[in-house]
């Protein structure tokens, strides 16, 4: 949308973006909406946008930018740039009279949450996931109305690979799949960054970052209960949430390539059979049914 209606676009250095920063106002609170996609995080940014005096930003291209360039930045540099990111997309909440703000970010931001925690001490975390297999056949389908083939060369295997793992290299994940591999299609590859989005949520939580964990199921079956769940948890009025919950009238990919009526293949039994031999090869995460711990 900004491309589209944008009058004008300002260049600066990084320094002068810093000093530009602290002269806008901060939210009073932050809440980190982390996912791994495809599990529900659009509707509950919609969800938040009904909600009075909160300012909801859906994966905004800042905040993936410097998750993608992680490894080139050092923290305390990622972490300025951070807070000043949050001061400017409040900009527009400020003005309104907003007093939170939410970011719903892309799914390789949950590899860069410790800086995000460092950058706002204070903020809410929510970490949004869905089922292996359901998850499993979401993304196949995503991956092909972006242009990925059901069938992808070793180029398209590494350019699925750097952009749903946020740039890790694929070595780290040689032991269960290989990148040279012609047999290693989509759905083995789909398992990979299924688990270690798992295992990046529980050493999360191992060092003691403790989140909400929103389960994609709970959120589709038990809707009332589960959206004020999470607002109690964000620290946001529940007692009135008739407008809010309106945001499940609506499929939230409206008109965009991710929307419900898009015609794309899914996961075949063969599929699903090398999704499960593929997770069964980890340790820590061998099975697509899981119930993350969550602070509430």
């Amino acid at each position: 949308e900004l491309f589209l209606h944008a009058d004008k676009v300002m260049l600066v250095p990084f320094a002068e973006f810093l000093l530009l920063a602290e002269q806008a106002p901060e939210p009073e609170h932050i809440i980190h909406v982390l996912s791994i996609g495809r599990c529900g995080s659009t509707l509950a940014h919609h969800l938040f946008r009904n909600a009075p005096g909160v300012l909801s930003v859906s994966e905004p291209d800042t905040y993936i930018g410097l998750t993608m360039a992680r490894f080139d930045l050092g923290e305390a540099e990622s972490c300025e740039l951070l807070k000043a990111c949050g001061r400017f997309h409040f900009a527009a909440g400020a003005r309104r009279g907003d007093h939170t703000l939410v970011v719903k970010h892309h799914s390789q931001a949950l590899f860069q949450a410790e800086r995000f925690r460092a950058a706002h001490p204070a903020a809410k975390f929510v970490f949004m996931y869905r089922d292996g297999e359901s998850w499993a056949n979401s993304v196949y389908r995503m991956t092909q109305s972006f242009g990925f083939p059901t069938v992808q060369d070793r180029n398209q295997r590494e350019m699925f690979w750097y952009i749903l793992s946020a740039g890790q290299p694929p070595e780290s994940v040689g032991p269960i799949v290989s990148m040279a591999d012609e047999n290693v299609q989509a759905d083995r590859w789909i398992a990979v960054l299924w688990a270690i989005h798992m295992i990046e949520y529980l050493r999360l939580w191992d060092i003691d970052f403790k989140m909400l964990a929103v389960n994609y199921r709970d959120l589709n079956t038990d809707r009332l209960p589960t959206v004020q769940r999470l607002f109690a948890f964000c620290g946001l009025a529940t007692d009135h949430l008739e407008n809010v919950v309106t945001a499940f009238n609506e499929d939230s990919q409206a008109g965009t390539k991710l929307a419900r009526d898009n015609k794309t293949a899914s996961f075949g039994p063969q599929n699903y059979q090398n999704f499960r031999d593929t997770l069964a090869k980890f340790d820590l995460i061998n099975s697509g049914d899981i119930n993350l711990p969550s602070l509430v």
